[in-house]
């Protein structure tokens, strides 16, 4: 990194230390001692703003980061900051707590990667060009009001390791007088969106997708199959027809939903078979018994318990033309478990259901203007509906193929 700037006070021995380690862990830091600036809350775009042209002067440079230290963890900074920093000038920002896990967040935000797996571990990803997409819908909590939309996300691995992805996302409503449900809108639009990012950097279009899916329930599954795993079908056929070589593009699709909501627990009958938590193992699979006894559905404790009981996510294969076997499924699901960028051990979901909840929680701070926490007084619903949705910013298209979320 040749390019940045850090704002507030006393952070001269942490600036040091922050380069130390980075050089440790093996990101090379060439501006040692970046330009500070010291900011207030009075009008934070502007402070942002000059950093940014800061870095700029002093490297002739566009700046690859900000860096902002922060004295407390006021929401309302905090969003503003977020919402400047991917909306309007272009850069990535990095808020900090360790330095260690720091570097972590700063190497995928400049477009590096944290780990990866041979192509033998991830051998059905690696053998030929596959997408791994995850999809998450948010929608506001009790007493956020119904004027506030629910964000719908999406990210698409850009390589064979699965240590990259592009994210897009959109805002939606559900048709008035009907309750908000967790179908995505866009599918389309989106996915299109992510098999676009996967050639301009790879050159090819994938011939494999596996998309997880997460925030629907089991009552859903029916809808899902009829609209978003179509509108998914859709989308490869119709990315071809611009490019008038009348080929058709029908990949074969493996579409798994994830719930984490659930209440079953799994406990060791032995203590030789638990870990040090008193859990099952990490990479134990539950696939028989308790299960539909129709359709394909297993549980995976992929990560080591830390404290309490550990909670097993529940995959749901809907749509399988690629034909995996269970051992396949189980396998590859496991192993993309270890590649989560923000820390060094197996996580209990999927990484791309990860990613994606991250995208969708971030937006909830691109509405320029308005307080998420607080629900606009004295007007209508549709007016503050609308006021909503013409305050929505949209991310930048530079940082769409990096991971500006993390």
């Amino acid at each position: 990194m040749a390019t940045w700037v850090c704002s507030n006070d006393t952070v001269d021995k942490f600036v040091r230390q922050l380069v130390s380690t980075c050089k440790n862990t093996g990101l090379q830091i060439t501006e040692e001692k970046p330009p500070l600036r010291y900011g207030s809350d009075n009008n934070i775009e502007t402070n942002l703003k000059a950093a940014f042209m800061d870095a700029g002067q002093g490297c002739r440079k566009k700046p690859q980061m900000i860096l902002v230290v922060l004295p407390d963890t006021n929401p309302r900074r905090y969003a503003e900051i977020k919402r400047v920093s991917d909306t309007v000038i272009d850069v990535f920002k990095a808020n900090v707590q360790y330095c260690a896990n720091l570097c972590l967040k700063m190497n995928v935000k400049l477009g590096g990667f944290n780990s990866f797996l041979s192509h033998k571990q991830l051998n059905f990803i690696s053998e030929t060009e596959t997408i791994v997409i995850g999809a998450d819908i948010t929608h506001p909590g009790p007493g956020e009001g119904e004027s506030r939309p629910s964000i719908a996300a999406m990210v698409g691995s850009l390589d064979a390791q699965c240590s990259r992805f592009a994210a897009t996302l959109r805002i939606q409503r559900s048709p008035p007088g009907t309750r908000r449900n967790d179908i995505i809108q866009d599918v389309y639009g989106m996915t299109t969106e992510l098999l676009r990012a996967f050639y301009r950097t790879t050159n090819r279009k994938p011939a494999r997708i596996v998309f997880y899916r997460d925030g629907a329930s089991e009552g859903q599954f029916n809808e899902i199959r009829q609209t978003e795993i179509a509108a998914v079908k859709r989308a490869c056929a119709d990315i071809e027809k611009p490019s008038g070589s009348g080929k058709e593009y029908n990949p074969p699709i493996s579409f798994i939903v994830v719930t984490k909501r659930h209440h079953t627990r799994f406990f060791p009958k032995r203590g030789e078979d638990a870990d040090r938590s008193g859990n099952c193992k990490p990479g134990t699979v539950v696939d028989r018994i308790i299960t539909h006894p129709i359709n394909y559905d297993f549980f995976l404790n992929s990560h080591p318990g830390l404290q309490g009981t550990s909670r097993s996510s529940h995959y749901h294969l809907l749509h399988d033309e690629n034909k995996l076997s269970p051992d396949t499924l189980h396998q590859m699901t496991y192993k993309l478990c270890y590649l989560y960028a923000r820390c060094t051990r197996a996580v209990s979901v999927c990484p791309p259901i990860y990613y994606a909840d991250l995208v969708a929680a971030r937006a909830r701070f691109h509405f320029k203007g308005m307080e998420w926490s607080e629900e606009s007084s004295g007007t209508a619903g549709s007016e503050a509906a609308r006021a909503w949705d013409e305050r929505f910013a949209r991310v930048r298209d530079d940082l769409k193929q990096v991971m500006y979320y993390m």
